[in-house]
């Protein structure tokens, strides 16, 4: 079947396995956490079934003492609030690593309870929506880490893709443009039953998943409305007074939902840095962000979310690597998005032109200035030949980097 692709977070979950006794798969809904658990466990429960769900709720301890061969994996964990501080004292006396797998579509940080109860007790992985490597069913691309974790781009980087794999990497790239990346969506090929799985899907989320973390009474189409706008400003700053006029929304409430909306993995917020304070944000999948578009997205935004949602899971899947995204900002200009680690930053400008302009030089320029030890990259969108511009500045084709 071909959703049953081999997962780039499979290496590090195996990993995780080996010496802690509760491990979490956590991600956003269709993003393949109930297949990855039942590949991945030796015993599988969901509390997507009432039976099961009912006897967590009216006994969590003696569920735990009914739990299959571990690794034992518990799908929706979310839904029995109960559950945890059972298993708080179920770990304590059975230290085996890799004894159960936890997996949701909440973060737990967003539910104090359970947070309280796991600190010090669960090591997570965040699944990603599918990314091209996966869809072509190759290596995951580490080729950013190397260029970020070097001195300086060399000249030995400069080169021009074969046209046969130029081709071949470019039809996956215009598919992924096309269905996203959450499996249980992607892979429909009828495209009305494909709207109707994704409407149903952002009713499950504001009307269900949303209201765990945050039970607002902000009516339903509000709601709807207020992520619709979020949609349109994809790595553009939040401004909290414009969405009140366009929402009616007051901005205390806003700030709540957003923070809610990043609990059930429907978007992610990225601080903004240089000289304007705020927030960004953008959407954890493709494709739902254009369903909730409603029209057509504006190219260079939709390229600058497709390049920044494959090329962070180089970050993510990677053993040992702590990292965060922000958007750098100078007066009108903008680097969309950076990426930082252990003190490097990586400054990403997706383009659609074969060349930055000198406007886009300019940009660059300034934030090599003002990061040290900074390095910045243009990603071209129907480009085979990556260029060395200066040796802080590289040119290079969307279908080498995210390959």
């Amino acid at each position: 079947m071909a959703h049953l692709r081999e997962r780039h977070a499979q290496q590090l979950f195996d990993e995780l396995l080996k010496y802690s006794p509760i491990v979490g798969i956590f991600g956003h809904r269709q993003v393949g956490k109930t297949t990855f658990l039942e590949r991945s466990c030796n015993s599988y429960q969901s509390f997507d079934s009432r039976e099961i769900l009912k006897r967590a709720t009216q006994d969590p301890a003696e569920f735990l003492t009914h739990l299959g061969p571990k690794p034992s994996g518990i799908d929706e964990c979310h839904m029995v609030p109960e559950l945890f501080p059972e298993l708080k004292e179920f770990v304590r006396k059975n230290k085996t690593p890799g004894r159960i797998v936890l997996s949701g579509s909440i973060r737990f940080s967003s539910r104090s309870a359970i947070k309280e109860s796991l600190t010090g007790r669960i090591v997570s992985v965040e699944l990603l929506p599918f990314v091209l490597t996966e869809l072509l069913e190759v290596e995951r691309s580490r080729f950013v880490l190397q260029i970020m974790n070097s001195s300086s781009f060399s000249e030995n980087l400069e080169s021009e893709l074969p046209a046969k794999d130029y081709t071949a990497r470019m039809r996956v790239l215009e598919k992924y443009e096309e269905n996203g990346g959450l499996p249980g969506i992607l892979f429909l090929r009828n495209k009305r039953l494909q709207n109707e799985k994704l409407r149903e899907q952002i009713e499950m989320l504001l009307g269900r998943d949303l209201k765990l973390v945050y039970p607002t009474s902000v009516p339903d189409l509000q709601i709807r409305e207020f992520v619709e706008a979020l949609a349109r400003l994809e790595l553009n700053p939040v401004k909290t007074t414009t969405l009140r006029k366009t929402t009616h929304i007051a901005e205390t409430t806003q700030k709540r939902l957003l923070q809610a909306l990043e609990a059930i993995f429907l978007i992610r917020l990225i601080p903004l840095e240089g000289d304007r304070k705020g927030l960004s944000l953008y959407f954890e999948d493709h494709l739902e962000r254009k369903f909730l578009l409603g029209e057509a997205p504006d190219p260079v935004q939709d390229f600058e979310g497709l390049v920044l949602r494959n090329l962070r899971a180089s970050f993510n899947y990677e053993p040992g690597v702590d990292y965060q995204v922000f958007q750098w900002r100078s007066g009108d200009l903008r680097i969309p998005f950076v990426f930082r680690s252990e003190g490097a930053h990586l400054g990403v400008i997706p383009i659609l032109d074969p060349s930055p302009s000198r406007r886009e030089m300019n940009l660059a320029q300034r934030f090599l200035a003002y990061y040290p030890n900074s390095k910045a990259v243009f990603v071209t969108r129907n480009q085979r030949t990556t260029e060395v511009i200066t040796p802080k500045i590289l040119k290079i084709p969307a279908a080498r980097i995210l390959y």
